[in-house]
């Protein structure tokens, strides 16, 4: 007997079934987060709305995929996750947080958008100065970067370049160790580091390595023996002198610029490097070895030995020489050329004309006297010599092989 009074009749009971429809999925943009060359972090958004017949009594379901549970959402209202944007397919699961097994799935995919190409410096190394052997000239001094490039969505080929503003230094491999050589100059090199085939894909370092070669190291630049001098006592041969010309330089010198110059007996004195110098010596026929010494670098030394024989055996000629002391090369016709004038016939002479900084600007040998045609014109490579003090030495040329050195100024005018 039922409740209502009826006997004898059959009660139905129906139980409705949970069922969960999508009224709207919609699958949102690519983010790169701001990193355009990281995908790693790309993301995209899904945006959903879902109802239900009969759910359960909180009007709740949850959103989960095969890995993560996004949380509870509200029937009829739209909601909203985020998933990686890495390509692959990730199927959602919505169902009743009450009523289980009452589901509906979807899936969902987007692909990466950071496909910029972006380079990183994984690591560098600036290596040591080597001097390459010359420990006095900086202008053979080189050191090496060591490198190792990586990039996110570079060329095809993995290969990038590595240029300065001078110079190609080729194509080298992505995450590999690779090494280029640069001068060590102490001067900042901007290395740019740019894929081969993606213009614009660079990054850059600037390097700098200072010189290693500073040894100090003197040269003999010239040297010249001069004749033998009689002083006027041509058979008293202890009396009898010559002089040494020279014009000394240096790589890495002490401060002052300057040198001293002596030999196993006698200190003659500061020099200045790149003048020219000039010492007297006995003509004995014996050897004397000039050591030339910085004034400041104890080590930085250079020798050089000479020797003269006497020559109070027989006098020379005792010839009136005339060498002008003023030289106008103006091309008005009148002591344009400056040359020698001398009584001496059959001899010839050798002429040298230096700058007050003692570089060599004129040489010709074996001048005859009296000839202007063969004299210093005032030109120096071309071009005309300023107006000034001018240092020139003569080297008669007598027979037997006797020579006498004359050296002194002039002044150019222009």
């Amino acid at each position: 007997k039922s409740d209502c009074g009826e006997t004898g009749k059959n009660i139905v009971i129906i139980f409705e079934q949970c069922s969960l429809s999508i009224t709207s999925v919609n699958i949102g943009d690519c983010d790169d987060n701001g990193t355009p060359s990281d995908n790693t972090d790309d993301t995209y958004e899904v945006t959903f709305n879902i109802s239900a017949l009969n759910p359960g009594s909180n009007a709740t379901y949850t959103v989960k995929d095969g890995s993560k549970d996004y949380g509870q959402f509200n029937y009829n209202n739209e909601g909203k996750i985020t998933l990686p944007s890495d390509g692959l397919e990730y199927t959602l699961l919505f169902e009743d947080t009450e009523v289980s097994g009452c589901t509906i799935q979807e899936v969902v995919s987007q692909e990466s958008c950071s496909d910029e190409c972006s380079m990183n410096i994984e690591s560098i190394f600036i290596g040591d100065c080597d001097d390459n052997g010359t420990p006095s000239d900086n202008t053979d001094d080189t050191y090496e970067v060591t490198f190792n490039i990586s990039a996110l969505n570079p060329g095809s080929n993995a290969i990038y370049t590595v240029k300065d503003s001078t110079k190609n230094y080729g194509q080298f491999s992505y995450n590999r160790e690779e090494k280029i050589t640069l001068p060590a100059d102490g001067l900042d090199y901007t290395l740019v580091f740019e894929d081969s085939e993606i213009s614009g894909c660079i990054i850059q370092k600037v390097v700098t390595q200072e010189s290693c070669s500073d040894k100090c190291s003197m040269n003999i630049d010239s040297i010249l023996i001069g004749d033998c001098d009689d002083n006027g006592t041509p058979s008293d041969n202890t009396d009898d002198t010559y002089e040494v010309v020279f014009n000394i330089s240096a790589l890495n010198p002490g401060s002052t610029g300057s040198y001293t110059v002596k030999d196993n007996t006698k200190d003659f004195g500061q020099f200045n490097y790149n003048s020219v110098g000039k010492i007297t010596l006995p003509a004995d026929g014996l050897d004397y070895t000039l050591v030339f010494k910085d004034s400041e670098v104890s080590e930085c030394t250079i020798q050089e030995a000479v020797i003269q024989e006497s020559c109070s055996d027989s006098p020379l000629p005792d010839p009136i020489i005339d060498i002008p002391n003023i030289f106008t090369p103006n091309d008005d016709g009148y002591n344009d050329k400056w040359y020698v004038k001398s009584d001496l016939e059959g001899f010839t002479y050798d002429l040298y004309i230096f700058d007050r900084w003692g570089e060599k600007l004129f040489y010709a040998k074996s001048l005859e006297f009296n000839d202007a045609a063969n004299g210093w014109d005032g030109y120096f490579k071309g071009k005309q010599a300023l107006s000034g003090v001018y240092v020139y030495m003569i080297i008669v040329n007598y027979s037997d092989n006797k020579k006498q050195i004359i050296p002194g100024d002039l002044l150019l005018i222009r």
